[in-house]
């Protein structure tokens, strides 16, 4: 079943289109990462999903229904949308907030029946932060607050949710505690979740699917085909960095120096060989396996073949190798 569908439908402001035709579909269950690159329109076009703008051409159509049609009300059952707002409010309960996402179907007292708590308490479960029910939003974390207003979100109970940027303030591992948090719900839910973000490694590897969005079009698909067909390389790629084609990480292009230098490899220090060779190529060594210069790489520390000093950290090797 299409939760949202898109029909030939053009985004942009005022009398400039910044993508025409757009035909975009979401189903039950998916967690869909809008990416792209500055100026390819991710903002506007969630907007426009959003009605917060009107679309110049075409229609979005919700649960089969066009929500240019629709009033507030109407819209308020059918998609739920988490801003990036930094959220400063003083004398309201971690509850309270997600409370707020009942709204639609309160009375006009906006008073909670039975169902409503119940609501309200899955939700703080599924975010876990039920032992935060009664915590003033101003004394929780940044990734505390994220998740009150993804749970405010979870109670409006629409079978969309439209958030953007959900990570942007948020440190790492936050970041990919809240694109966990998405994906779990996206199949306990049986929601759809659609997102803008920047974070493409974590897109790469929680998403159902990715638009990628650059000045030319939308290109829709998984992100291990997006990865395969090279999309990501001509959507972001550059002379300094590139797309793995076996992992999705993206590599930085190191200036590369005139000194070169084998690594010999003792059993068990595979990842010790993999750290000293990203810190080598960052200082512009380059490692090549024919070169007479040798380091011996173990488990207990690095050594210079040359002196046959042992050094224990990456940083006294390479001090040593500049001094000398």
């Amino acid at each position: 079943m299409n939760i949202l569908k898109t029909e030939n439908l053009t985004i942009g402001y005022g009398a400039k289109a910044v993508q025409r035709g757009l035909n975009l579909e979401a189903q039950a269950r998916d967690l869909i990462c809008l990416t792209g690159t500055n100026g390819s329109g991710k903002s506007t076009l969630l907007r426009t999903l959003a009605g917060l703008q009107p679309a110049l051409d075409g229609k979005v159509m919700i649960a089969n229904k066009d929500i240019a049609s629709l009033n507030v009300h109407q819209r308020s059952t059918l998609f739920s949308l988490v801003l990036t707002d930094d959220i400063d409010i003083e004398r309201l309960t971690v509850r309270e907030l997600v409370a707020m996402g009942r709204f639609p179907y309160t009375n006009w007292a906006g008073s909670l029946s039975k169902k409503d708590d119940e609501i309200i308490d899955k939700a703080l479960k599924d975010v876990h932060l039920s032992h935060k029910a009664d915590s003033m939003i101003n004394h929780i974390s940044d990734g505390e607050k994220q998740r009150a207003v993804i749970a405010k979100a979870l109670t409006q109970d629409t079978p969309l949710v439209l958030l953007d940027e959900p990570t942007a303030h948020l440190d790492l591992p936050n970041r990919i505690e809240i694109m966990l948090l998405l994906r779990r719900l996206s199949v306990s839910t049986g929601k759809s979740f659609i997102l803008s973000t920047h974070e493409l490694d974590l897109a790469l590897q929680m998403a159902d699917k990715i638009w990628l969005m650059t000045p030319s079009g939308v290109e829709i698909g998984m992100p291990e085909d997006l990865m395969l067909t090279g999309s990501f390389q001509s959507a972001f790629g550059s002379e300094s960095f590139s797309f793995d084609a076996i992992d999705g990480h993206c590599h930085i292009h190191q200036i590369k120096g005139p000194m070169e230098i084998a690594i010999v490899v003792s059993e068990g220090a595979e990842a010790h060989e993999a750290w000293l060779r990203r810190a080598l190529i960052r200082v512009g060594i380059q490692v090549n396996n024919t070169s007479e210069k040798k380091i011996h790489c173990t488990p207990q520390g690095y050594q210079l073949e040359e002196n046959g000093k042992v050094h224990t950290t990456i940083e006294e090797l390479l001090k040593n190798i500049f001094e000398h």
